[in-house]
């Protein structure tokens, strides 16, 4: 008797200390995080991982209660591999600023929680919320609203019918109908108040670089405004895209289709001859020329030469610019901001990071992932596996090759 209740006794501690990973070997696969020397970190049984963000990495367990019914939910664990929420979602987002987007099953709407599984607020989204720039984006219905990370409703459900996202200065261009075949824009901050009032009648919403963003004038043309509203270069353009340094992408040709670029004194610095053109910062634009591409200095001189059909990858935000030709479908050029060329030859990069210096990329030969830094210098030999992840919190995902 002694024995038997023994054996309950262990049994019992066994099941309420069990591994929230123990692996379901028919449903769920071992999941690997590796580190930046390579070595495998991490280890989770389940039927899907995301790469970590802010800290947090969304994990998709199976789940079955012993009869018909079988699903997966999502749940989220820490960097050593610990649950800190839940697996009660059939929808979730990635963390970004603290929260998160999530739908729990069996309910039809989502909810903004913290790191602890907590909602922020009470409020229903009928639609999954879009969380940027620290703040929360939703539409209902024809109207959007707008919430901060605490839960305080910034901007009520109703007042704007068209939202941009909020740029580097705070500020997020909204639309108002003033009747059903117009719209005015203007700038609101993020206490929603309307800092520029919605006065410029547009085609969508804009955003400000530099300390101007383009904006249809009441000529019908496009001028610049400062973030105070007061319009520093007046209507002078049909089509303008892009603006960086003082320099403005605009197109020219009577049907404008012709891009060049002009600077801020309205003298034409590369005449309209391209097909596309893109500014940067840096001094530098991408551009496109008879189905090719390539870059050019804004004085007009190459930056990298117009050869290539597909460029992935831009120097202004990821550090590199990855190009190739069709005509040598496995083979890569790479491109650093200061126009060193790295050959990465049948390396395609597929992810990378310019702060941590790494670039993971796939080995088109075998099909596996390697990790080069952006000398071009191997870091992870493409060996055993299939699939690399990005790397976050010095972590990433990857999956073994079968």
């Amino acid at each position: 008797m002694k024995n038997i209740i023994l054996i309950f006794a262990m049994l019992f501690v066994h099941s309420v200390n069990l591994n929230p990973f123990a692996q379901d070997s028919k449903h769920e696969k071992w999941h690997y995080y590796i580190n930046m020397k390579g070595e495998e970190a991490l280890k989770v049984s389940a039927v899907r991982i995301n790469s970590f963000s802010d800290g947090l990495a969304v994990v998709e367990k199976y789940f079955w209660d012993g009869g018909a019914k079988a699903y997966n939910n999502y749940g989220y664990i820490d960097e050593q591999g610990k649950l800190v929420i839940k697996h009660e979602y059939d929808k979730a987002s990635d963390f970004k600023f603290g929260i998160a987007s999530v739908r729990k099953r069996g309910e039809d709407f989502f909810t903004i929680i913290d790191k602890t599984g907590t909602p922020i607020s009470t409020k229903k989204f009928p639609v999954d919320p879009l969380i940027h720039n620290g703040m929360i984006i939703w539409r209902e219905n024809k109207s959007f609203g707008i919430m901060d990370t605490k839960g305080n409703v910034i901007v009520e459900v109703g007042k704007y019918v068209d939202f941009g996202g909020y740029d580097d200065y705070g500020l997020c261009c909204v639309g108002v109908e003033k009747d059903p075949n117009t719209w005015l824009y203007g700038f609101i901050d993020k206490n929603g108040r309307e800092v520029i009032p919605c006065t410029f009648k547009q085609e969508g919403t804009s955003s400000f670089s530099d300390g101007l963003a383009r904006m249809r004038m009441s000529n019908g043309k496009i001028g610049f405004i400062d973030t105070l509203g007061k319009i520093v270069i007046p209507g002078i353009y049909g089509t303008v895209e892009y603006h960086m340094e003082g320099n403005y992408s605009v197109a020219f040709g009577k049907n404008r289709t012709l891009w060049g670029i002009v600077d801020k004194n309205n003298k034409t610095v590369v005449p309209g001859k391209y097909d596309d053109l893109k500014l940067f910062r840096g001094g530098i634009a991408l551009v496109e020329l008879k189905g090719k591409w390539g870059y050019i200095r804004v004085n007009g001189s190459e930056f990298i030469p117009l050869v290539y059909d597909e460029i992935f990858f831009k120097i202004d935000k990821e550090g590199i610019a990855v190009c190739s030709k069709f005509s040598e479908p496995n083979k890569f050029d790479v491109y650093l901001a200061d126009g060193t060329k790295i050959s990465a030859d049948s390396k395609r990069p597929i992810s990378c990071s310019k702060e941590e210096n790494w670039i993971v990329f796939k080995d088109m030969n075998t099909g596996k992932n390697g990790v080069m830094n952006y000398n071009g210098e191997i870091i992870l030999a493409p060996s055993r596996y299939c699939h690399i992840g990005s790397f976050s919190s010095g972590l990433a995902m990857m999956r073994l090759c079968d």
